[in-house]
């Protein structure tokens, strides 16, 4: 199970697009959608995990990091009512 998840993230971590934006901050576009719902735990929880894991990849926020604003934003609502989300972060190294 733990590596399913692991490579969960891994997907979120592909698919999404990280971005520093200066003086310690940074935005982090992901998605969310029938899979990783936009607002399930467990998916937040992933998507989370994968915003930490690109901030150590990139070398940033060795101390930890707060996200300062999530934004959902519906892309599409497919025929049978699935809906697919970007999803943003917008945080800061703490």
């Amino acid at each position: 199970l733990a590596l399913l998840l692991s490579a969960c993230a891994s997907d979120l971590v592909k698919e999404g697009n990280f971005e520093p934006l200066g003086d310690n901050t940074f935005k982090f576009r992901t998605y969310g959608d029938g899979a990783f719902p936009e607002n399930s735990a467990e998916s937040e929880r992933l998507r989370t995990e994968a915003l930490a894991s690109i901030l150590k990849q990139n070398s940033m926020c060795p101390n930890g990091h707060e996200v300062t604003d999530r934004k959902a934003i519906l892309k599409k609502t497919g025929i049978f009512g699935g809906q697919i989300h970007d999803i943003y972060y917008y945080g800061r190294c703490t």
